[in-house]
């Protein structure tokens, strides 16, 4: 009883942090929606082939703001044990990059394979699969996670027009549910499980002015902040539950009775 007491504690902390990530997803969905089609402060608003828009925004294709590009198909004999990590389709998740798993490759590879050279702000969105219960598989490469290469069946997003669209506007496009209904519309068109660099071209997203564009991912970002730290917190109090159960199922700490 002690034990199951001990371990009800933290299970009960776990799931509260659980219910304020769901609560603040929620949020993030719902703030996304009116953001995105509705802007900041705007009256006057226009029907598009992606829904209502304020009137003064553009919507635009992706073609016309970023060159998305496959990547290569490095072969796994090639792998080293300390070289360049290899960004293949686990690596990408939904918004982050996970470092478990990582393959690397030869250093001489970032000259060889320089076009598949990830830079800082790129985003990589996979490929294969990209929808994942009802969410999308795609990043942002920080500087952190350079020197990289970028392996086949993920695409990279790498902005050509900087005066168009700012990186942290872009990315939150990416995860709206506009963008995740074009892909799912090609992903039925085509009838298979891949979307091509070219395809993702022709998706059309809003385009609001670079002063709004900041404005709504400076709030938007502000909702991930807070994201990130309750699923780190989440993560950690996961860590210490199982750490107990080691303890407690073994005999190497004891809980008294009272």
């Amino acid at each position: 009883r002690a034990v199951v007491g001990v371990l009800g504690v933290v299970d009960s902390v776990i799931a509260k942090t659980g219910e304020v990530i769901a609560k603040t997803e929620r949020l993030k969905k719902g703030l996304m929606q009116t953001l995105l089609t509705r802007g900041i402060g705007h009256k006057e608003y226009k029907q598009t082939p992606i829904g209502t828009t304020p009137k003064t925004w553009q919507v635009i294709e992706l073609k016309d703001l970023v060159k998305v590009q496959g990547g290569f198909a490095f072969k796994s004999s090639d792998y080293v044990e300390n070289g360049v990590p290899l960004i293949r389709i686990a690596n990408v998740s939904f918004g982050n990059i996970e470092l478990k798993e990582l393959a690397k490759l030869p250093f001489s590879y970032l000259n060889e394979y320089r076009e598949f050279a990830l830079e800082e702000n790129d985003i990589v969105i996979v490929l294969t699969r990209p929808i994942i219960e009802g969410g999308i598989k795609a990043a942002r490469i920080g500087r952190s996670h350079i020197p990289a290469l970028l392996n086949q069946r993920v695409g990279r997003f790498r902005i050509t027009d900087k005066t168009k669209i700012l990186h942290d506007f872009l990315f939150q496009a990416i995860f709206s549910d506009n963008f995740i209904t074009q892909v799912k519309k090609s992903l039925v068109t085509m009838n298979q499980p891949n979307i091509s660099p070219y395809e993702m071209e022709k998706f059309i997203i809003p385009l609001p002015p670079l002063s709004e564009q900041q404005k709504i991912a400076e709030i938007l970002n502000t909702v991930d902040k807070k994201l990130e730290f309750e699923r780190i917190e989440k993560a950690r109090l996961e860590r210490i539950k199982r750490g107990l159960m080691d303890l407690l199922l073994t005999g190497k700490i004891r809980v008294k009775v009272d």
